[in-house]
This record gives C-alpha cells, sequence and structure tokens, in this order.
C-alpha cells in the first residue's frame, strides 16, 4: 500500500487509539430490555468504557442527554421517541462484534460508533445487515473508509491535521516533537508520514518521542523532546495522562506551545490544570462548550444540566449530543417511516448539512477522498486561558493538509 493511502489511516490507528473521561456506566454490557414506547425508534450506540487502553462515557451520557431533549422538544421523530440502546465494549475486536450482533437484535435504524475501539470487527456486521453507522469520534481506520460508515467528524486524526497546520502557520513553528503513546507495529509509518507534512509545512525539525500507554511519569519523555528545543509540541495520550503531562510540562519548565487532542479538553480536567495548561492549544470538530454566546452551545448545556446533573461539559459528550441532534434531523427530513434504507439514502444526498455543533457536513466521499466515510474534515482551534477553551478564528479545512502527504 502507498504512503498517501496510509496517512490518515496511520495517523487515525496510532495517534488516536487514546483517551479518558470521567463518569459512570451501564452496570452490563448487554443492550437493555426496552421500556420506551412499542413504537420507539431505535438507535444503537457502540462505546468503549472501562477499556484497558481508556474509558470514554462522556460520549454516551451526551448523547443520552441529546435524546431527552429530543424527546421532550420535539416529540421525537414523527411522534415516536427516539430510544439509544448502549452496549459497552471492552475495547477488544470481539467484545465490538458481540454488540454489533446484540444491537442488530434490538432492529435498530442505526448505531452510533462512539469511541468504538473495535470498529473492525463491528461496521461488518452492520454492513452486512445494511444499518448506517454514524458517528463523530472516529478511532478506527473503518470508520473512515467503509461503505454504510458516516462520520459527521473526523476525531483526532483531522485534529492531529489542523493543529500541525495552526503550528506552522500561526505559531510559525519551525522545530517540533510529537509525544504519543507508542502502537506496537504502526509507529515508524505513523512517524514518516507526520514527518513528510511537517517538513511541507516548513518544520525543519521534527523529533516524534514514544511513551508506553502505562507509563507513570512523563517527564523523561517530555525531557527527551524538550532536549531538541522544539517551538511546538503535539501530545497525544489517554485522557487520564492529561494531567500528568501537564504537571511535567510545568515540572520541567517546557516552554514551547502544547497542541492536545480534544480528549484532553474535558472541563473538569482543565479546571483542574489551572494555570499550567494556560497557552495550550487544542483542536476539536466541535464548538468549544464554554462559548456560551452560542446558541447550539446553550441547548448542549441546558439539556446536560437537566438530564444528566452529573456531567461535566466536554468535546467528547459535545460529540455524542451532536450525533444525536444530526439523527434526529437526518430522520425528519426521509419522510414516512424512518428506515436503515431511507436513513442511508438521506445520509448519501446530503450536501452541506447543518451539523450540530459543528462544521456542515456532506456525506459524499470526497471531503477527503482517501477517508471516504468522512462527511466533514475541518476542525476549530481554541487556546486555552485559565481552564476556559477560547476559540482562535473559524474553521480550518484539514482536507488541504492531508493533501501534504504527497
Amino acid at each position: 500500500m502507498s504512503a498517501r493511502v496510509y496517512l490518515p489511516l496511520t495517523i487515525t490507528a496510532a495517534l488516536l487509539v487514546a483517551g479518558c473521561t470521567g463518569g459512570s456506566k451501564p452496570s452490563t454490557s448487554a443492550p437493555p430490555t426496552s421500556s420506551a414506547p412499542s413504537n420507539a425508534i431505535v438507535v444503537g450506540l457502540i462505546n468503549s468504557e472501562d477499556a484497558p487502553i481508556g474509558s470514554f462515557p462522556d460520549l454516551r451520557r451526551g448523547a443520552l442527554a441529546a435524546t431527552h431533549y429530543v424527546n421532550d422538544t420535539y416529540g421525537g421523530v414523527g411522534n415516536r421517541p427516539i430510544q439509544i440502546v448502549p452496549c459497552i465494549t471492552d475495547g477488544t475486536p470481539e467484545s465490538s462484534q458481540s454488540c454489533a450482533n446484540k444491537l442488530l437484535a434490538q432492529h435498530p435504524v442505526a448505531v452510533i460508533g462512539g469511541v468504538d475501539l473495535g470498529a473492525a470487527a463491528s461496521i461488518p456486521v452492520f454492513q452486512s445487515a445494511k444499518v448506517p453507522y454514524v458517528g463523530g469520534t472516529p478511532v478506527a481506520t473503518d470508520a473512515l473508509t467503509s461503505d454504510g460508515s458516516f462520520m459527521f467528524a473526523g476525531g483526532t486524526a483531522t485534529e492531529v491535521l489542523g493543529e500541525v497546520g495552526y503550528a506552522a502557520d500561526t505559531l510559525h513553528a519551525h522545530r517540533m516533537a510529537a509525544v504519543y503513546v507508542d502502537v506496537p507495529g504502526l509507529l515508524s509509518t505513523a512517524v514518516g508520514l507526520l514527518n513528510n507534512i511537517v517538513q511541507k509545512k516548513g518544520v525543519t525539525s521534527f523529533k516524534v518521542v514514544p511513551v508506553q500507554s502505562d507509563a507513570p511519569d512523563m517527564v523523561p519523555a517530555l525531557s527527551s523532546a524538550a532536549a531538541s528545543h522544539p517551538d511546538a509540541v503535539l501530545a497525544v495520550f489517554p485522557g487520564q495522562s492529561c494531567t500528568r503531562v501537564i504537571q511535567a510540562v510545568g515540572s520541567i519548565g517546557l516552554k514551547a506551545r502544547m497542541l492536545y487532542p480534544s480528549l484532553c479538553a474535558g472541563e473538569q480536567l482543565l479546571s483542574a490544570a489551572g494555570s499550567a495548561s494556560n497557552g495550550a492549544v487544542v483542536a476539536s470538530a466541535y464548538r468549544p462548550y464554554t462559548d456560551t454566546s452560542d446558541p447550539e452551545v446553550k441547548v448542549y448545556r441546558s439539556a446536560l444540566a437537566r438530564y444528566d446533573k452529573s456531567a461535566k461539559p466536554s468535546l467528547l459528550s459535545e460529540a455524542g449530543f451532536s450525533v444525536v441532534m444530526n439523527l434526529r434531523q437526518l430522520l425528519s427530513e426521509g419522510g414516512g417511516t424512518p428506515t436503515p434504507a431511507s436513513l442511508d439514502k438521506t445520509l448519501r444526498a446530503t450536501n452541506n448539512h447543518p451539523n450540530f455543533l459543528a462544521a456542515p457536513f456532506t456525506c459524499d466521499g470526497k471531503q477527503i477522498p482517501l477517508l471516504r466515510s468522512l462527511c466533514n474534515a475541518k476542525v476549530q482551534i481554541s487556546v486555552v486561558h485559565d481552564g476556559a477553551l477560547q476559540p482562535v478564528g473559524g474553521y480550518v479545512d484539514t482536507a488541504a493538509i492531508a493533501k501534504l502527504v504527497g
């Protein structure tokens, strides 16, 4: 396979299989017995929680809050309530495949791929049944390249591209470093591809420092990165490691601008970090939850406070909320009785379609051609100030950056 094909795939596989946010999870991975009205529109949800590589309950909680909001505000779709049926995986292919089969038994009109680490095993099940797989946080190449998969945002793959572009074009970084969790077998390919991109953006030095996912101390890795005197450092870690990374940055007095994934930008984490995270750059497809002047952010925060009082706002729960809001709109546009086939047809016909909390999407397979399932390649850059995300400019289209692989 050519380097051109591997670019987005390895960035996705090697740089984004990391993340964790706090929160409760269902007591079982099996779909619950339906307590919704018999005319409910069932939507499945696969999400990894308490997995060895990370736990992502915020996404599920955001999706459930949106479902309550949609049903209470709009009466669901055509006076039929939407019912989210979650199935929790442990991050393995076997658990994702098991969830896929359990969810199909519930006859869903679609399945939301949350942070589905085993998507390679779950998506073929839905493909065979012709059930659309939708989401906004793809963490596996299959979610971005499979027919029948529709991603309203690019996840960490596009976030990394956006941050590299911002570092080179706005921060005018000529020396960069990347510190991230090592994924065996993919490191060398990912490094080579990122090297290619940053060099074409004018970066003269790019040092990569891999770290084991269970490393208790981030100081050695960041010290190694600092030795190359970088202007900016890209850090991609599980959320549970983000605090340790921020603390290590302060401990060694690293002056380089830090670039973090959206998984590190929950309200709880940034509040705990305080001034230590000041100046950090975060990219996300979703508008910052701190932008309370935005009407869609107001809806999200109000719904989260009403339906899940213990949840803290985060970009990850925004993603879950957004996907459900998009599904309600799409199912309403399809007309008639919602079915997997009618939803698939509606998705494929989208053109600059409103995308709740994010840039419009078009599911024509052409946003980044090698990622045919990606419907929106744009990200918003924000800078952290006193624990809050402050947006910088408008959306950045990462498609142009992806072409630089050559």
